[in-house]
């Protein structure tokens, strides 16, 4: 049995290995909400480079074109690309791509291909991707683009149309880009994911670490009763060492408050047996007094009274009066011995119904001497259960008697027995006035407590101790005395654990 402080410290590091996996797992959504912006930027990144690198090719293109059309200015030629045609285009082609130094660029004839170029890393673009754009600008007399990827590199090449005396004549400028962003976002996205993958593993490692002290902690409390808590020995885990070392400072706590309250739970058991004895001692007192005195008074009539006290017949009388007394003395001597000499309990499995039976059969005459009528009913047909015959059921006697003596005529008094989780309940009720309330609450089982004048005052005292020996509890159930009926009380049995 635990401590509700242990079982609070517990409860609250079980949840702590709850909280760092929701940790974990917001980390893990904050990575991939990284991972979609960086991907997301990475695109951006990719398409504001392309669009450069598209105006960069477009305003090349435009320079061959000015360069060209310088050159061909006041041409008188025949149109025909000779070697020296050739070269004066290389000089246009050196001249317009002076500022462009990584970019490719040269001059495409219709029917004949590239008749000039200038080629830089990482070379010059497929031959038919090239004759795809400039024949594109030649036929539309526009400019026009084109692009290419394969290998994880993307080539771009524009072409724009020249006019001159060269017919179907293009330039054209050619680029590559560079895969290192996507390789950047590659690297950053496979840092995030071993970074998740880092956190969820030191989260294993803690969790599991922590689970396994708790779980030698909880053992150990479980091992304990909650009156002796044991010495908690330090995890290495300064978390859970200070809970250790609050769980230690209760326990001794507790030792102390335990040892404090047993001592002060002997005082009182102490005074209240002390104020019982006393009022035990009184009560024996009065009611042994009041019998001797009868048998004193009769017995000096006897000796010293006039002749017709003398008389052998009243004599006779006078010791038939005495012998009634000393019958109540040994009455009242009898059930003070049976009240006070408690006998270990024998269990053996009763069948109830033979056992109800029993109780009532000994208790028939008296209740129909008194016109009272008896009821009882057992939980089922052949159940036995496990109980001490000889204690129990002289407590249903008592029990019973009680009840049979405080019933009017025609009243009914009902003795059954009900299976409950928590053990064998009798039950015993009346239909007479109830229980007197100045007997309530505490007072009803004491000795020499009644409100009957016949009686010792010790049937409800002994019924309760007789239970008690065999780990029984007596109580009143209800008092009764209202439109309910009489008193009823209730003896429950505990069930012995399997």
């Amino acid at each position: 049995m635990r401590s509700q402080a242990s079982t609070r410290y517990l409860a609250s590091t079980r949840s702590l290995g709850a909280r760092l996996w929701l940790v974990w797992l917001l980390a893990t959504l904050v990575a991939v909400l990284v991972g979609i912006l960086l991907v997301q930027f990475a695109r951006n990144s990719d398409a504001a480079v392309e669009a450069r690198a598209d105006a960069e090719l477009a305003h090349a293109c435009d320079l061959i074109h000015d360069s060209f059309a310088f050159y061909a200015t006041g041409w008188a030629g025949d149109g025909a690309a000779t070697a020296a045609t050739r070269r004066d285009l290389d000089t246009v082609l050196a001249t317009a791509l002076a500022r462009e130094p990584a970019m490719s660029g040269g001059l495409w004839l219709r029917g004949r291909g590239v008749i000039a170029a200038r080629i830089e890393p990482p070379g010059a673009p497929r031959a038919s991707d090239l004759n795809s754009v400039a024949e594109t600008a030649v036929a539309g007399e526009r400019s026009a683009t084109l692009r290419h990827e394969a290998a994880g590199r993307t080539t771009l090449v524009a072409a724009c149309p020249l006019a001159g005396p060269f017919p179907g004549l293009a330039a054209w400028t050619a680029t590559s880009l560079q895969p290192g962003g996507r390789d950047r976002l590659g690297l950053g996205l496979a840092g995030l994911a071993l970074l998740v993958l880092g956190l969820a593993g030191w989260l294993v490692w803690i969790t599991t670490g922590w689970s396994r002290r708790i779980r030698g902690i909880e053992v150990t409390l479980q091992q304990h009763d909650v009156e002796a808590l044991p010495v908690l020995a330090p995890t290495g885990e300064r978390e859970l060492d200070r809970i250790v070392s609050a769980l230690n400072d209760a326990g001794r706590r507790l030792e102390v408050a335990r040892q404090r309250n047993a001592a002060l739970t002997a005082r009182v058991a102490l005074a209240e047996r002390q104020a019982l004895l006393g009022r035990m001692a009184a009560g024996i007192a009065h009611e042994i007094r009041n019998p001797l005195a009868s048998m004193r008074l009769r017995a000096e009539n006897a000796l010293h009274g006039d002749a017709a006290r003398k008389d052998p017949a009243y004599k006779d009388r006078a010791l038939q009066a005495g012998l009634v007394q000393i019958a109540r003395i040994d009455v009242l001597v009898t059930e003070l011995l049976t009240m006070t000499e408690r006998r270990p309990a024998q269990r053996r499995l009763v069948p109830l119904a033979a056992f109800i039976e029993a109780r009532l059969a000994g208790i028939r005459d008296l209740a129909e001497s008194s016109g009272v009528r008896l009821s009882g009913t057992a939980p089922a047909p052949g159940l036995a259960w496990p109980l001490d015959e000889g204690l129990i059921g002289r407590a249903l006697d008592n029990l019973l008697l009680n009840a049979v003596q405080h019933s009017p005529p025609a009243g009914t008094v009902r003795l059954y027995c009900t299976e409950e989780a928590a053990g064998l309940r009798f039950t015993v009720t009346d239909e007479g006035p109830g229980v007197a309330p100045a007997l309530l609450p505490d007072r009803l089982f004491e000795p020499f407590v009644g409100d009957r004048t016949d009686g010792t005052g010790l049937g409800l005292a002994i019924a309760r101790e007789l239970a008690a020996a065999d780990a029984a509890v007596l109580a009143l159930a209800d008092a009764g005395g209202g439109a309910g009926g009489g008193a009823v009380f209730s003896l429950l049995l505990p069930a012995i654990p399997a």
